[in-house]
């Protein structure tokens, strides 16, 4: 076991520091990102305590709190994936009126890298402000971000509106913020800031399944935050088993560092059962899941350097040929590829088999899909 968290620390630091240098190259070859960025509103759900001077420069820290909602500005670079597509969601006008004719003060981050400003709200103002932002849209859509481990307040807000400006979602997004401790050495403690804060995603998707009962729900979750999902889903599913409107339409599982074989073995039946399509992204150049196998004794299902995981109504999506080792466990927010699949299936609402991004491949277990490099895309 003493190997094995040494191990698990000494790839994260070795994957980290290369991403750094490879950052750092790219930003000397092309001469930097742009100084402009584009802005993003996202809605969030917390269960981070607010933190103390002088740590609050992201105004919620790592430590376990109670559950609080609010909206929050995030500025993204303009030039970090230039997809035609990317785009962001039209709603900062009802922002803007909401915050003035209620007079809930933004609270401007100055000292943040990643965000403008927070405005906390209450659970009644959080619903009214999604229901603004779609006055408007014909299809009534939601999406839900969960984060994954060593990730701050600003850091997971920024990849939830990463995630929504890059598949031009067609609607608000939510971020449930689960305590993680942002730190390397605090794994431990981020699966169990993680096992805790799932009963509170139930109550969220609850109480917005309640307020917004026709509304189409996308839920996707990053690394062990698919823990959190996997589990709150099922808690749902307990606590309604006769819904007759079912809210989850996508559910998207990326890079999920959960047992490949508790998963398969007890939960993967379960999740297919529901009337949802849900979707698993893995990769075998994953450094990070690398060392959580190696620190947790088991292959995580998002690992596919022992095969691609399949299970029986779930698609596979294996993201390793279209990928470089740069991408590691962010290539969902690194890879142009899998930007452009994650815009056709949450945008465009399209199966494997309709994806041009995608070619057909097969196992011993089953089949599965190989996402495809830029340039072999439209040449199928």
């Amino acid at each position: 076991m003493v190997f094995g968290r040494r191990l698990f620390a000494t790839l994260l630091r070795s994957m980290q520091f290369t991403l750094v240098g490879v950052a750092c190259s790219a930003c000397a070859l092309f001469g930097g990102l742009s100084s402009r960025s584009v802005e993003q509103v996202v809605y969030y759900v917390t269960t981070r305590a607010v933190a103390l001077e002088p740590d609050n420069k992201e105004y919620y820290g790592s430590l376990r709190g109670s559950l609080e909602v609010g909206a929050v500005s995030v500025r993204l670079p303009p030039d970090d994936n230039p997809n035609s597509f990317a785009k962001t969601f039209n709603y900062n006008w009802a922002d803007s009126l909401f915050l003035s004719k209620n007079k809930i003060p933004k609270i401007n981050l100055p000292k943040s890298e990643k965000l403008e400003w927070v405005a906390p709200l209450t659970k009644e103002g959080l619903f009214e402000k999604i229901n603004q932002a779609m006055v408007h849209q014909t299809e009534k859509r939601l999406l839900v971000y969960i984060h994954g481990f060593k990730r701050s307040f600003g850091k997971n807000v920024e990849s939830g509106a990463r995630l929504a400006y890059e598949t031009a979602y067609p609607g608000p997004t939510v971020v449930f913020s689960w305590p993680s401790t942002n730190s390397i050495s605090g794994y431990t403690a981020d699966r169990g800031n993680a096992e805790w804060s799932t009963p509170y995603l139930t109550r969220t998707l609850l109480a917005l399944h309640q307020k917004f009962p026709y509304y189409k729900i996308d839920l996707v979750a990053h690394s062990m935050g698919n823990r959190v999902l996997v589990d709150a889903l099922l808690e749902f599913q307990e606590l309604q088993p006769l819904a007759t409107i079912w809210p989850f339409s996508q559910v998207v599982l990326l890079a999920p560092d959960i047992d490949r074989s508790i998963f398969i073995e007890n939960y993967a039946a379960k999740l297919a059962a529901l009337n949802s399509k849900l979707t698993i992204y893995v990769s075998a150049e994953d450094f990070p899941l690398m060392a959580s196998g190696s620190f947790n004794a088991y292959p995580r299902l998002g690992d596919a350097r022992s095969g691609v995981p399949i299970a029986e109504g779930i698609e596979t999506i294996d993201v390793s040929h279209a990928i470089t080792m740069a991408s590691g466990h962010a290539y969902y927010r690194k890879s142009h590829e899998v930007s452009h699949d994650l815009y056709l299936l949450l945008n465009k609402n399209l199966p494997a088999s309709e994806r041009e991004t995608l070619k057909k491949a097969v196992n011993e277990q089953g089949e599965y899909w190989d996402l495809l490099a830029e340039p072999a895309i439209g040449a199928q």
